[in-house]
Parts: C-alpha cells; structure tokens; sequence
C-alpha cells in the first residue's frame, strides 16, 4: 500500500533542496496549504509547490548569499556609508537580484525623487525586501532613521544585519513571511517594491490585504515595467490598471513615478 505523506512530511520534502532549503517555513507551509487545495498527488504537490517558490523568489535571486563571504568582504571596508568603497559593494551586491540589478542605472535619483518633498523619514518597513537596504547610501533619510527589512531568505537576512551591524545603520533584518507576519507597529514609510504581482499571484487579494495590514503614513509601491527575460509586453498599463483598482475607494494622495525599469506610485494616507 503506497504511504500518503503528511503535510509536514511534504514541507520537508519541499524544502529539501538547496535552492529551498532557506526559505522561511512559514512562506513554505502556506504555499503548500495553497497547492494541496488543487487535489495534487504527493509527488505532484512537491513539485507545484517548488515551483511556485521559484516563481516568487528563486527566479529573483537565482544565487545563494553566503553570509560568511558577506561579513568577511563587509569587515575590511569602511563603516561610512558615504564611502566610495562602501557604496562599490553595495553596487556589486545588488547586481545578485534582478530586482536592484535592474534599479542600479538610476539607484542615485530613485529614492531621491520619489521621497522629493515629503517629511523627514525617521522609520522605513521594507517588505520582501530583497537587497534593496543596500540602496540606504542613496536614500534621503533623517540621521535616526529605523529601518526594519523583511524577506522570505534567511541568508539574506543575516547578510543584511551585517550590513546595518558595520555601517552602524539603525536596522533591524529578519527572515519573514510577509502575508502573515503581524505588522501593527507605525512607520513613516513601507518599501512595496515590485512585490504587490507576487503576492496577487500567490492568491488573489493577496496585494490588497497587504496594503490594509501594513501601518505606514506613506507607502512606495512600484512595478516591474520589463519580465525577468527583458520583455515590457504591456506590463505598464496592465500594472498601472491593477494600482487604479487597488486605490479605488480609497482616500489615497498619489504621486506617479515612471523610471526605465520600474513605475512607481508614493501613497500618503490620511
């Protein structure tokens, strides 16, 4: 008689692999509830949900982070985040995910001009944020600053608090599934960058309950204007039509940001 697998036998299984293996469990365990509704066979639903995990990370971040090479490249450099060498490495680092990666041309006018005008920054949420907190020498924020970065990667989050730790930056860093980690606490801005598609992909009014859930005066939502392969492919006016349902009803004061790769929306809340 062939064994039917728990559903922690297949979160292990799924989570088995290298490239899967980081991954925090509770971003494992809610895509695997998501695709053992479709009737999958065990098998079937290892894959699916592997799958799926690429689809939502592992397409952006293709290589692992190693935080031991991280922190050893990190400890000879600077702590100024002004420096030319420090600025050198976040620039190589951010090359590793196709998110920054595609940022980097513009990286020296985005935050400024999408944060042109508005008060003082003194706390940031990042969500899925990627390596995105490696553009902090770039952005327009008050010498207090708070900045709590979140990401489904473990690695990348050790790598990231290494990062605040050397340069004396106010961050905190943690591994997070960011459709069920509590969000009540008051920032000034979140960071939503290029990661309202994914998660609507994950499950519709996924982006929707984000937004509602996070406590920010402002938030920075942008997306994608080329695929992963180079394409824009209309993606500009399907995202720019996605972002009008989403604001509508809303007491929403909208700024529109369009750069090379990325358009962007600044929300201010009442």
């Amino acid at each position: 008689m062939k064994q039917i697998l728990s559903v922690e036998d297949i979160i292990r299984q799924a989570a088995s692999s290298d490239a899967y293996s980081d991954i925090h469990p509770d971003v494992i365990r809610r895509v695997c509830e998501a695709e053992g509704r479709k009737g999958l066979k065990s098998r079937e639903l290892v894959k699916a949900i592997r799958n799926r995990l690429h689809q939502i990370g592992g397409a952006y971040l293709p290589g692992d982070v190693d935080p031991a090479a991280f922190a050893t490249e990190l400890a000879s450099l600077p702590r100024d985040l002004s420096s030319p060498e420090i600025q050198a490495f976040c620039r190589r680092k951010m090359e590793n995910h196709a998110s920054t990666r595609e940022r980097l041309p513009y990286i020296e006018n985005f935050f400024t001009e999408v944060l042109a005008g508005v008060p003082a920054v003194h706390s940031v949420i990042d969500l899925a944020c990627g390596l995105t907190p490696l553009s902090i020498p770039w952005m327009p924020l008050a010498p207090d600053e708070e900045y709590t970065a979140l990401d489904m990667y473990g690695r990348l989050a050790k790598s990231l608090q290494d990062f605040f730790d050397h340069t004396g930056f106010h961050g905190k860093a943690e591994a997070a599934d960011i459709v069920s980690v509590p969000l009540e606490n008051p920032y000034d801005v979140a960071f939503i960058l290029k990661t309202l598609p994914c998660l609507e992909q994950q499950g519709k009014g996924l982006a929707a309950a984000m937004v509602d859930r996070v406590n920010a005066k402002m938030l920075v939502i942008s997306y994608p204007l080329r695929t992963l392969g180079g394409s824009r492919k209309g993606l500009g006016a399907t995202y720019e039509a996605d972002f009008n349902r989403l604001s509508e009803g809303r007491d929403w004061q909208i700024a529109r940001f369009e750069f090379p790769n990325e358009l962007v929306f600044r929300v201010t809340r009442p």
